[in-house]
């Protein structure tokens, strides 16, 4: 994601916005954990709509990017939202911006549905 714009982004965030971000001493995400926070969002339904497991996430991307995972998994399922919604008010920040991410998407998702389908003929 090296580009100009992405340069000129994080100039205006160290300047403006750096003191409410997890920063390193160069004013910028550290490399590993900002590769960990993107492999994880990519991934973040791997562990619930799929058979792969949590030792072959580890195995693959190693601890951070499944832990990460595993952190924002609903391992109880779509029917055990309390329980979940309890588990979110323990992530650490990486985990709620992925899960903050995820649902922004899911939300342009249906939107999009909606407006190309008819909002009678998206699934709710």
């Amino acid at each position: 994601m090296e580009s100009e714009s992405y340069d000129q982004m994080c100039a205006v965030v160290r300047q403006h916005h750096a003191h409410q971000c997890a920063l390193d001493n160069t004013g910028e995400a550290s490399g590993a954990r900002r590769e960990s926070i993107l492999l994880a969002g990519l991934g973040n339904d791997l562990l619930g709509d799929t058979n792969i497991d949590c030792s072959a996430l580890t195995a693959q991307f190693g601890e951070p990017v499944a832990a990460l995972i595993f952190e924002v998994t609903n391992a109880a399922g779509d029917s055990h939202l309390g329980e979940y919604l309890d588990k979110l008010k323990t992530f650490s920040e990486s985990a709620l911006l992925i899960k903050l991410a995820d649902l922004a998407e899911n939300a342009m998702n249906a939107s999009c549905a909606a407006h190309e389908n008819g909002t009678e003929n998206t699934r709710r």
